[in-house]
């Protein structure tokens, strides 16, 4: 349960429940609106695109795409593995997201990229195994993420395919 996401112009936020339901709070009045989801969709962790028109949710091993209101998905796929949502580029023309496939413990970046049908797995951004908990830099440009195997993290940075990734040691203080 809890926050999800805030969106950028709708003034609301995204709530999860705790039985998987999702609501619209408007930030204004706190006025709290249900958003029916697509026919066969669980709740997960859910986030607005930039422009509040769509929402991209994950569940254990699936991702849905849907806009509020309506009752089918406009994307909706499922994975080899637990599935983490990243999020939307500042255009909202690509959602990433990360799957684990828990046999080999390795992860693997995943784009959807608007107008396209299907999602696209990405080549390892990194020489690590397990790269998690990306975001975009504000002008989508470039698309930062952790990478490393236990005791050892790195800060990498890549542009919005992948290419030149740049590394940074991250050090307990």
């Amino acid at each position: 349960g809890g926050v999800q996401s805030i969106s950028n112009t709708r003034h609301s936020l995204l709530v999860a429940g705790e039985a998987g339901e999702l609501d619209e709070v408007e930030l204004g009045s706190l006025a709290r609106r249900p958003i029916l989801l697509p026919t066969g969709v669980t709740g997960g962790v859910a986030a607005w695109d930039p422009q509040g028109r769509r929402i991209a949710m994950v569940s254990p091993d699936s991702l849905t795409v849907f806009e509020p209101g309506k009752t089918t998905a406009s994307f909706q796929a499922h994975f080899p593995g637990p599935t983490n949502l990243t999020g939307w580029d500042p255009e909202g023309r690509h959602l990433r997201f990360v799957v684990w496939e828990t046999k080999a413990d390795v992860t693997h970046w995943w784009d959807l990229t608007e107008g396209n049908t299907a999602a696209q797995p990405l080549p390892h951004f990194s020489p690590n195994p397990r790269e998690t908990f990306g975001t975009w830099s504000s002008d989508g440009r470039f698309f930062a993420f952790e990478g490393g195997t236990s005791g050892q993290t790195q800060i990498w940075v890549a542009d919005l395919h992948g290419t030149r990734p740049r590394s940074y040691q991250v050090t307990d203080r």
